[in-house]
């Protein structure tokens, strides 16, 4: 039952966080259909407007899947996520999809606009390469990953049904650290050429 107990706080505390943060994109979305959706004088092209839907929605799909996984895991006496090898609990692999379903059109996008401003194929590519192999590996690792395993039983070793998993971490890590690079770089050059000016 400690195994259990040890579960339930961090959860609910993640789900309030994944609220509180929800809460703050439905600001945000409401800004920006005002001020660049809807207006004539900024308006956004259509594809970034129908990119902003799409993610939206996604985000509403994973809070839901959120709420939902809480309360499998406050609520009942076996959480779902630690219920029996025979189940078909699809709570551990919905996580993975929705992640990178989620992750990979923002970091596309932002390589996007990295190229945008700072003309710089290299980074622009390597985002853009790292994006796909998360995505690829996200969605091997949806399609392995065990079902109603213990954390403690499934831990990263030299089992090869880890590799994707790893992989996907690793590109989602190293696309995110080059995006910022890239953010990064092009913010200082271009503080260097207004105090220049």
């Amino acid at each position: 039952m400690y195994l259990l107990d040890s579960v339930r706080g961090p959860t609910l505390i993640g789900l309030g966080l994944s609220l509180s943060l929800y809460g703050v994109l439905i600001a945000q979305m409401s800004l920006y259909w005002r001020t660049y959706a809807l207006t004539s004088d900024k308006k956004d092209k259509i594809w970034i407007r129908y990119l902003m839907l799409y993610l939206f929605g996604l985000e509403t799909v994973m809070v839901f899947y959120d709420i939902e996984a809480t309360a499998s895991c406050l609520f009942s006496p076996t959480p779902a996520l630690y219920t029996p090898e025979d189940s078909t609990n699809p709570l551990l692999s919905t996580n993975a999809i929705l992640t990178v379903l989620l992750s990979t059109p923002v970091q596309m996008f932002l390589s996007w606009r990295i190229f945008a401003l700072s003309r710089s194929k290299l980074i622009a590519a390597s985002i853009i390469a790292l994006a796909g192999r998360s995505l690829v590996s996200g969605m091997m690792t949806a399609s392995i990953t065990p079902r109603g395993v213990l954390p403690a039983e499934f831990q990263f070793s030299s089992d090869p049904s880890n590799i994707p998993m790893v992989v996907w971490l690793l590109s989602s890590a190293l696309a995110d650290i080059l995006i910022t690079v890239g953010l990064v770089a092009y913010l200082v050059r271009w503080a260097h050429l207004q105090l220049a000016g």
